[in-house]
């Protein structure tokens, strides 16, 4: 997914107050990243282990459907999803013939979606039963989502209840820094899965060690999403990917 939404008041507050010990500063091992103060406690947060594997995956269009679940949620308000260069995810009303793009209804849109929709999402086949895989085989797995923060807490229900009990960072911008961060922190192979061009790159910049694999589990977002430069490979479906994630943390 491409956007990000603002996320409601409180819900910083919520975090911070529900850290270990009551911690409300930025910990010595995270001030020298540029991580939203709504993100690093997320970060801080994470068991992970030194010397492991680790697998990091973007949520929506990876491992859950958001395109064509969120294209019928609009459609159903009489409104249709496409696609920008840039691979910008715009709404367009279906009574327009011109296909005038309604920004001043879309974010809207989305956070409504987000509200009503997350623990509704489906998973893609295959990507459950990979992470179990993985996770089998020794590596760390963790999910790093631009949903909104408010919508963490349903986003970890419902990977659970497909089959998917792992850590949700719910991430704010781009998430090189905090790719850096994990790739820093436990000193071992890591592999990110994102659909969006601009978060490969973003990890391509600020965490050059990561193995990057621009990945869209839906081909009608691949197509739309295109091919990222910085991207190491670009698979084109589930066991593709799976096979591209093993090989590099278990080489």
């Amino acid at each position: 997914m491409s956007g990000q939404v603002n996320d409601k008041p409180g819900w910083g507050a919520r975090i911070l107050a529900g850290l270990k010990g009551g911690r409300k500063e930025k910990p010595l091992s995270l001030r020298g990243y540029p991580i939203h103060d709504l993100v690093w406690p997320q970060l801080f947060e994470l068991e992970l282990k030194k010397g492991r594997p680790l697998a990091v995956f973007d949520a929506d269009d990876v491992l859950l459907d958001f395109a064509a679940h969120f294209d019928r949620y609009l459609g159903e308000r009489g409104y249709r999803l496409s696609f920008a260069p840039g691979y910008r995810h715009t709404v367009t009303r279906i009574a327009d013939p011109e296909n005038r793009i309604e920004t001043e209804i879309s974010d809207p849109l989305v956070e409504q979606f987000f509200t009503t929709e997350t623990r509704r999402q489906s998973a893609f086949p295959g990507a459950a039963e990979a992470l179990a895989r993985l996770a089998e085989e020794g590596a760390q797995v963790v999910v790093l989502t631009n949903c909104p923060v408010s919508a963490r807490e349903d986003r970890i229900f419902n990977l659970q209840d497909l089959g998917m009990p792992v850590p949700v960072v719910a991430n704010i911008g781009p998430k090189g820094p905090a790719l850096k961060y994990l790739s820093d922190l436990i000193r071992a192979p890591v592999t990110f899965a994102d659909d969006t061009p601009r978060q490969i790159a973003s990890a391509a910049r600020a965490a050059p060690d990561v193995h990057l694999l621009h990945f869209a589990a839906d081909p009608w977002v691949r197509e739309a999403a295109g091919r990222s430069d910085e991207a190491h490979h670009a698979p084109e479906g589930w066991p593709d990917l799976e096979a591209r994630i093993r090989s590099h943390l278990f080489r």
